[in-house]
């Protein structure tokens, strides 16, 4: 008999699992949170920290799937983890960039408003 260790595509299915399922408890708890404070930053956790998501949802699933031997599978779940590692970092960093270039544009000065031809006399 055969030892199964799993498949890659296994492992990108279930990182994608988890990543909805924190998307959708980020969706639950903003909606039941009815404007508490204290509630409403975990919102802010879930879906600005994709990281902290990541090691509470895939870390558990790559540890679990590497102790049952499926080791393909946790290539799967290393390499779904290391494109929203990836793509966190481009929003970010976009997201800086573009702060960071509005901060040091000097003030435009408002444009005169144009001028509307008057009618012709009939």
């Amino acid at each position: 008999m055969s030892q199964d260790n799993g498949h890659w595509g296994i492992g990108l299915a279930l990182a994608l699992a988890a990543n909805g399922f924190s998307l959708l408890l980020a969706f639950l708890v903003s909606l039941l949170s009815n404007g508490v404070p204290s509630i409403e930053w975990l919102t802010l956790v879930f879906l600005a920290a994709p990281g902290l998501t990541q090691l509470l949802g895939v870390v558990p699933l790559a540890i679990w799937q590497w102790s049952t031997g499926r080791k393909r599978t946790v290539w799967g779940l290393l390499i779904a983890a290391g494109i929203v590692l990836l793509l966190n970092s481009a929003c970010w960093g976009m997201l800086a960039v573009g702060l960071m270039r509005t901060a040091t544009l000097p003030p435009q000065p408002l444009s005169e408003p144009a001028s509307v031809p008057a009618a012709p006399p009939p």
